[in-house]
């Protein structure tokens, strides 16, 4: 089984009314998710930049705003 290795240089979360320790725990909650939703044939590839924009429904806790961050970035991989 190949190991799966993702990682993220610098991801900036612009979400009004949180914290940066919130967005902090946010952002790594959607990296955990997008390494868990990689197949195993993921083969490991350099992506100089993503550019996402997610809209998230007002009053979403932290963990949806997650996997709709998750679901976006994994759209473009």
């Amino acid at each position: 089984m190949q190991d799966k290795e993702i990682r993220i240089n610098e991801m900036n979360l612009r979400i009004p009314g949180i914290q940066q320790d919130e967005a902090e725990e946010i952002g790594q909650n959607a990296l955990q998710a997008v390494s868990s939703a990689l197949p195993e044939t993921f083969k490991k590839e350099y992506l100089e930049k993503l550019d996402i924009k997610v809209t998230i429904p007002t009053g979403t806790a932290g963990s949806g705003m997650s996997k709709f961050i998750a679901e976006a970035i994994l759209k473009q991989l």
